[in-house]
Protein backbone atom coordinates (compact mmCIF):
# COMPACT_ATOMS: atom_id res chain seq x y z
CA UNK A 1 0.00 0.00 0.00
CA UNK A 2 1.77 3.09 -1.00
CA UNK A 3 1.73 6.21 1.17
CA UNK A 4 -1.29 7.98 -0.58
CA UNK A 5 -3.40 5.13 0.08
CA UNK A 6 -2.52 4.34 3.19
CA UNK A 7 -3.49 8.10 3.95
CA UNK A 8 -6.84 7.99 2.60
CA UNK A 9 -7.50 4.66 4.39
CA UNK A 10 -6.02 6.23 7.89
CA UNK A 11 -8.39 9.21 6.86
CA UNK A 12 -11.34 6.92 7.02
CA UNK A 13 -10.16 4.93 9.76
CA UNK A 14 -9.57 8.13 11.66
CA UNK A 15 -13.44 9.28 11.39
CA UNK A 16 -14.56 7.94 14.65
CA UNK A 17 -11.12 6.24 15.99
CA UNK A 18 -12.38 6.11 19.69
CA UNK A 19 -15.50 4.21 19.01
CA UNK A 20 -13.94 2.27 16.57
CA UNK A 21 -11.09 1.17 19.32
CA UNK A 22 -13.74 0.43 22.59
CA UNK A 23 -16.09 -1.31 19.38
CA UNK A 24 -13.29 -4.29 20.07
CA UNK A 25 -11.58 -6.04 22.24
CA UNK A 26 -8.20 -6.68 21.84
CA UNK A 27 -6.33 -9.29 23.62
CA UNK A 28 -2.42 -9.55 22.41
CA UNK A 29 -0.41 -12.88 22.71
CA UNK A 30 2.59 -13.11 24.60
CA UNK A 31 4.64 -12.99 21.19
CA UNK A 32 2.15 -10.42 19.16
CA UNK A 33 3.40 -6.65 18.55
CA UNK A 34 1.74 -3.31 18.18
CA UNK A 35 3.90 -1.70 15.45
CA UNK A 36 3.45 2.09 15.44
CA UNK A 37 3.92 3.39 12.02
CA UNK A 38 5.51 7.30 11.36
CA UNK A 39 3.24 9.29 14.08
CA UNK A 40 5.30 12.33 13.69
CA UNK A 41 4.57 16.44 13.42
CA UNK A 42 5.07 16.08 10.05
CA UNK A 43 2.28 13.72 9.57
CA UNK A 44 -0.54 15.59 11.33
CA UNK A 45 -2.37 18.59 11.18
CA UNK A 46 0.69 21.69 11.11
CA UNK A 47 3.35 19.62 9.18
CA UNK A 48 4.47 19.53 5.97
CA UNK A 49 2.62 16.69 4.96
CA UNK A 50 -0.27 16.15 7.11
CA UNK A 51 -3.03 13.82 6.68
CA UNK A 52 -6.18 14.57 7.94
CA UNK A 53 -7.59 14.55 11.46
CA UNK A 54 -3.93 12.73 11.99
CA UNK A 55 -3.69 13.71 15.64
CA UNK A 56 -6.95 11.69 16.37
CA UNK A 57 -4.83 8.17 16.03
CA UNK A 58 -2.86 8.91 19.27
CA UNK A 59 -5.22 9.02 22.14
CA UNK A 60 -5.95 5.33 20.45
CA UNK A 61 -2.06 4.13 20.07
CA UNK A 62 -1.79 5.38 23.78
CA UNK A 63 -4.50 3.00 25.04
CA UNK A 64 -3.60 -0.18 22.69
CA UNK A 65 -0.09 0.19 23.70
CA UNK A 66 -0.70 -0.33 27.15
CA UNK A 67 -2.21 -3.59 26.14
CA UNK A 68 0.96 -5.00 24.46
CA UNK A 69 4.32 -6.06 25.83
CA UNK A 70 5.87 -5.75 22.39
CA UNK A 71 5.72 -2.55 20.92
CA UNK A 72 7.89 -1.00 18.34
CA UNK A 73 7.76 2.33 16.70
CA UNK A 74 8.81 3.41 13.12
CA UNK A 75 10.25 6.71 12.15
CA UNK A 76 10.58 8.16 8.84
CA UNK A 77 13.83 10.65 8.84
CA UNK A 78 15.16 11.81 5.63
CA UNK A 79 18.45 14.11 4.92
CA UNK A 80 17.56 17.34 3.15
CA UNK A 81 17.68 17.01 -0.64
CA UNK A 82 16.76 13.48 -0.83
CA UNK A 83 16.17 11.89 -3.56
CA UNK A 84 12.46 11.55 -3.32
CA UNK A 85 11.97 15.03 -2.69
CA UNK A 86 10.40 17.33 -5.69
CA UNK A 87 12.53 19.86 -4.40
CA UNK A 88 15.71 17.67 -5.47
CA UNK A 89 14.43 17.83 -9.15
CA UNK A 90 13.87 21.33 -10.95
CA UNK A 91 11.33 22.22 -12.45
CA UNK A 92 9.48 19.18 -10.51
CA UNK A 93 6.29 19.83 -7.80
CA UNK A 94 5.50 17.40 -5.21
CA UNK A 95 3.24 14.21 -6.04
CA UNK A 96 4.56 14.02 -9.81
CA UNK A 97 6.49 10.67 -10.68
CA UNK A 98 9.75 10.48 -11.98
CA UNK A 99 11.81 7.31 -13.68
CA UNK A 100 15.22 7.09 -11.41
CA UNK A 101 17.78 4.55 -11.64
CA UNK A 102 15.36 1.87 -9.20
CA UNK A 103 12.38 2.56 -11.11
CA UNK A 104 9.52 5.16 -10.76
CA UNK A 105 9.63 7.32 -7.42
CA UNK A 106 6.65 9.34 -6.69
CA UNK A 107 7.86 13.03 -5.63
CA UNK A 108 7.48 14.18 -2.29
CA UNK A 109 7.30 17.51 -0.33
CA UNK A 110 10.21 18.23 1.72
CA UNK A 111 9.15 16.36 5.36
CA UNK A 112 10.64 14.44 7.79
CA UNK A 113 14.16 16.08 7.65
CA UNK A 114 16.56 15.09 10.31
CA UNK A 115 16.41 16.92 12.96
CA UNK A 116 13.70 19.25 12.83
CA UNK A 117 10.83 19.34 14.83
CA UNK A 118 8.82 18.50 11.59
CA UNK A 119 10.43 14.96 12.39
CA UNK A 120 9.61 14.52 15.34
CA UNK A 121 7.36 11.92 17.23
CA UNK A 122 3.65 13.71 18.15
CA UNK A 123 3.89 14.78 21.48
CA UNK A 124 1.07 13.25 23.02
CA UNK A 125 2.20 9.63 21.89
CA UNK A 126 3.50 7.95 25.27
CA UNK A 127 4.13 4.80 24.84
CA UNK A 128 7.15 3.79 27.79
CA UNK A 129 6.75 0.31 26.66
CA UNK A 130 8.26 0.82 23.14
CA UNK A 131 11.20 -1.38 22.63
CA UNK A 132 12.31 -0.68 19.36
CA UNK A 133 11.56 2.60 17.35
CA UNK A 134 12.94 2.13 13.42
CA UNK A 135 14.41 4.31 11.82
CA UNK A 136 16.11 6.73 9.88
CA UNK A 137 14.93 4.43 6.42
CA UNK A 138 15.60 7.91 3.85
CA UNK A 139 19.04 8.37 5.50
CA UNK A 140 21.10 8.56 2.21
CA UNK A 141 19.96 11.65 -0.10
CA UNK A 142 20.40 9.01 -3.11
CA UNK A 143 18.86 6.66 -1.22
CA UNK A 144 15.41 4.70 -2.40
CA UNK A 145 12.57 5.82 -0.61
CA UNK A 146 11.09 3.34 0.88
CA UNK A 147 9.73 2.67 5.06
CA UNK A 148 8.04 0.11 7.32
CA UNK A 149 4.54 1.39 6.56
CA UNK A 150 4.57 0.76 2.92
Amino acid sequence: MNRRHFASFLSFALASPLSFAASKKITPKANSALVVVDVQNCFVEGGTLPVQNGKDVVPVINRLATQFDNVVITQDWHTPAHISFASSHQGRKPFEAVQLSYGQQVLWPDHCIQGTPDADLVSSLHIPNAELIFGPRGGLPSLRACNCGG
